[in-house]
């Protein structure tokens, strides 16, 4: 039944392309926090830029327009799936588990960053 409805809608809309959306743009946030935070405190940079709540979210906002207009507004995403879908076996369990990796290493990445300097500044 959901699939059968899921098909009605807009190829940009489908829950499948909305949840990578989301979780790539989550994952990039991510990203970015833990650079800034390496910088910021593991190099010891001079970044004059605090944090606040406002530039997080615009931050935030950014990366899902700037992933909006790669991926979504001129449909990317279908022409990665279709390379996807047509390579080989092997191909995609490489690509699958490079994929798992970049997921695991950005969580340790970040917990770690977090908890070593997490006393940074107290």
């Amino acid at each position: 039944m959901a699939q059968k409805t899921e098909k009605q809608w807009s190829p940009n809309m489908r829950t499948p392309v909305a949840v990578a959306f989301f979780s790539i743009a989550i994952l990039q946030f991510i990203n970015l926090l833990t650079l800034f935070v390496i910088l910021k405190h593991g190099i010891q940079l001079d970044i004059s830029i605090e944090l606040s709540k406002e530039k997080v979210i615009l931050v935030g906002i950014v990366i899902l327009l700037i992933n909006y207009y790669i991926f979504i507004r001129n449909k990317n995403f279908s022409n990665i799936e279709t390379r996807f879908d047509e390579d080989s076996s092997k191909s995609k369990n490489l690509k699958k588990m490079l994929f798992w990796i970049y997921i695991v290493l950005t969580f340790v990445l970040f917990f770690t960053v977090l908890e070593t300097f997490k006393t940074v500044n107290r």
